[in-house]
């Protein structure tokens, strides 16, 4: 008998949840939800014990299915025929116990996050442990599409830890899923934002996967990603990439350079795109958008740029 804990489901337009309990092998079959999303994605279970554990949460958008599982010891085998072949897949096991095994080329992120980007070499997803969270998110390839992926080849043969603040704020989106009761109104932003958390949870672990970076450039790539913040400033962006603030400081110096310099010449450039875009933004707007904290801030950057 299902736990009435996980025995539930919920449908709106373009948005399904499903969540259910087995206690045992034997009754895999035929649940409903589960066996639909299995046989679509091509996956099947090849190794669980008769007393094992496996609690599972579905949430179905257009494009994604968003998985969060309790397990113990198991194996899936994921063949990856036609049908699948165009899939990717993220997998965040931050307690560890998760291993991959491929030909293909997987991308690995600390704490416990992988990317299997799509393609057609058979994978097996091995638990070694009970996991008491595990998140498995499968989009289609058009979701993750123009995300630049480093060369295979390159990769740091040492996981690199993500941002953890970034992490935590996109996997808090993924939870609220399983947790919130949400009405039919919310459907169509509901899959806007879930399709761009993916898009954020895949760069996440394709820069900490890429062949190793210098100070300098582990700077620039978080500021990058955290221009729009418009309290982020040299303390903070150390904090990021690991290093002292005098690291980091050093580092843009022997670049000839500032990370303010950098930092506000990255809002600049966002600002005049923006404005190009979109040229009847107000300035206050615009301020928001590239991170400014302040109207005179943006001014003060967009002249000394000979902007606008």
């Amino acid at each position: 008998m299902r736990d009435p804990r996980w025995a539930s489901s919920k449908s709106l337009v373009g948005f399904r949840r499903t969540s259910f309990r087995h206690p045992d092998r034997a009754s895999f079959a035929g649940r409903g939800a589960l066996d639909a999303y299995m046989a679509s994605a091509n996956i099947r279970f090849s190794e669980l014990d008769d007393d094992g554990m496996f609690h599972v949460s579905l949430v179905q958008v257009p494009q994604i299915t968003f998985s969060r599982a309790a397990v113990s010891p198991l194996t899936l085998e994921w063949p990856r025929d036609s049908a699948s072949r165009d899939r990717a897949v993220i997998l965040v096991a931050r307690t560890g116990g998760l291993s991959i095994e491929t030909e293909a080329p997987v991308w690995r992120a600390n704490p416990g996050l992988f990317l299997v980007p799509p393609g057609d070499a058979p994978v097996t997803f091995r638990v070694s442990k009970t996991i008491d969270e595990l998140l498995w998110i499968g989009a289609s390839a058009a979701v993750v599409r123009g995300i630049d992926l480093p060369d295979a080849r390159g990769r740091s043969p040492r996981p690199i830890h993500v941002d953890e603040r970034a992490l935590d704020v996109l996997l808090s989106f993924v939870r609220s899923l399983h947790e919130t009761e949400l009405d039919s109104g919310s459907s169509p932003q509901l899959a806007s934002v879930a399709t761009e958390v993916v898009r954020s949870l895949v760069a996440l672990i394709a820069d900490a996967s890429g062949p190793e970076l210098d100070t300098f450039e582990l700077g620039m790539r978080t500021i990058q990603r955290e221009y729009a913040n418009p309290y982020i400033g040299v303390t903070d962006l150390a904090a990021a990439i690991g290093v002292s603030e005098r690291s980091l400081q050093a580092a843009f110096s022997e670049r000839g350079t500032t990370v303010m310099r950098e930092l506000r010449s990255k809002r600049t450039s966002v600002a005049l795109e923006t404005r190009r875009q979109f040229p009847a933004i107000s300035r206050a707007d615009l301020a928001r958008t590239a991170g400014f904290g302040s109207l005179s801030s943006l001014m003060r950057a967009m002249r000394a740029d000979e902007g606008l």
